[in-house]
């Protein structure tokens, strides 16, 4: 959909994707260095952090693929949204203002993982019980943080129970998957390697080939 965009304003160019997945790669690397702050502190933690940043951000494949029209730069990015807005929903210190940051964080991450890969959401599954079962344990004194921590759990379950349902198989099923079905037999590739093999055997190709 985005590249559909850019072509109908700038014309069809797969290099207008370029600067958006530049974007979407140099924000994966922001967030792991943010991720890295919250999981520890300390001048170390600091260093390892930007270590690790930089890392993600110019390692050879991720410079390949910034180039290619594709969707995983919005899946990184979504999954390091929810990770960041979890690991700040644990946060001992929370006011209100915080609090509605982290779901605006949550509510981007949903919102990208959807855009490309609503089946995914399964994945964090795990994430938001533990996230729930921790909340359980505070319950004992209602404060911003369990409030925080019901809304995450409550958005991670809802949004694996009902994203993945709202999209129609076709349209997020690997291709492989659809190909056979979807596909005549005699397009199919298996078949024509299959007739090429006969055709050097029998000397001579299929009448039908």
């Amino acid at each position: 959909a985005v590249l559909a965009a850019l072509y109908a304003v700038f014309g069809p160019d797969p290099a207008l994707s370029i600067p958006v997945n530049a974007f979407l790669h140099a924000s994966a690397g922001l967030l792991l260095f943010l991720i890295g702050k919250e999981l520890f502190s300390g001048r170390a933690a600091y260093i390892a952090s930007i270590v690790a940043a930089c890392l993600f951000v110019v390692f050879p494949s991720g410079l390949n693929w910034y180039a290619q029209v594709h969707k995983d730069g919005y899946a990184i990015f979504g999954f390091l949204l929810i990770i960041y807005a979890g690991l700040k929903a644990l946060r001992s210190e929370q006011t209100w203002l915080s609090a509605f940051y982290t779901i605006i964080v949550l509510l981007l991450g949903i919102g990208f993982t959807a855009f490309v890969r609503p089946n995914n959401f399964m994945l964090f599954i795990a994430m938001a019980a533990a996230m729930l079962i921790f909340s359980i344990f505070q319950f004992h004194k209602f404060s911003i943080k369990l409030f925080l921590q019901l809304v995450f759990a409550a958005l991670m379950v809802s949004s694996s129970i009902l994203i993945p349902n709202s999209v129609p198989q076709s349209e997020w099923l690997p291709t492989s998957i659809l190909i056979p079905n979807s596909v005549p037999q005699s397009e199919w590739l298996p078949t024509q390697l299959n007739k090429l093999s006969q055709a050097g055997l029998t000397k001579e190709l299929p009448a039908n080939y």
